[in-house]
């Protein structure tokens, strides 16, 4: 426990909330409303953009579909967080093959790539800030489609819980609840606990990118 422990520093945190309402159609089609909610520096950062550049960037990671009603809340209280929203649509945002749907269940808003991809360090991780990133969507199914495995809870953690990733999928009759907190409590770490920072960082991404299937029975 003492190698995670380097000082105690007084840290804001950066905070992320993104909200998704979708439905989902029988052939892979998906249609509804984004929010994001940006507070602390990730806020700061995002007083600074103008709309064209955020429905850029919004383009660029939504390829697969049409952003439209886009609308960007910067409040005049600094304190307060800046929002985001808008309306996205894609005809083929999962992908059928016959009878079942592989859907991602993050849509795009995940980890690529582990950003620890040496095989050694020598000098500690600096995050620079705490994060705290959080995700739902409430993604609404046709008629007969079944989520194979059931209900998902997962959790992946470093020790002393100070990087922790938890995932939640529950289905409440037609419609997907699917939650995800990403929380760092401390932001600077020792270099002997890489392999421990490396390791979470691989499991978290391996599961972000695992598609959720959905079956249709044949009667």
């Amino acid at each position: 426990a003492g190698g995670f422990w380097y000082k105690v520093v007084p840290q804001k945190t950066m905070n992320r909330i993104n909200f998704a309402q979708m439905a989902l159609d029988e052939t892979g089609g998906i249609a509804g409303t984004i929010t994001h909610t940006f507070g602390g520096s990730y806020g700061a950062s995002y007083r600074k953009i103008e709309e064209d550049d955020l429905q850029e960037g919004i383009e660029a990671l939504l390829p697969e579909g049409e952003i439209s009603q886009l609308a960007l809340d910067k409040p005049d209280d600094k304190d307060r967080a800046v929002k985001v929203s808008y309306q996205f649509e894609s005809a083929d945002f999962a992908q059928r093959i016959n009878d079942k749907l592989y859907v991602k269940p993050f849509l795009n808003f995940a980890f690529e790539d582990n950003p620890f991809k040496a095989a050694e360090r020598y000098y500690p991780i600096d995050f620079g800030q705490l994060e705290r990133y959080q995700s739902t969507m409430l993604l609404a199914i046709s008629d007969g489609f079944v989520l194979e495995g059931g209900d998902v809870q997962e959790m992946v953690r470093t020790e002393n819980n100070l990087l922790t990733f938890q995932v939640n999928i529950v289905r409440e009759g037609n419609i997907l609840n699917i939650s995800s907190i990403y929380s760092m409590r401390l932001g600077y770490f020792r270099a002997e606990t890489y392999d421990q920072i490396r390791d979470f960082f691989d499991k978290m991404i391996q599961v972000q990118k695992r598609q959720l299937v959905l079956t249709k029975p044949v009667p």
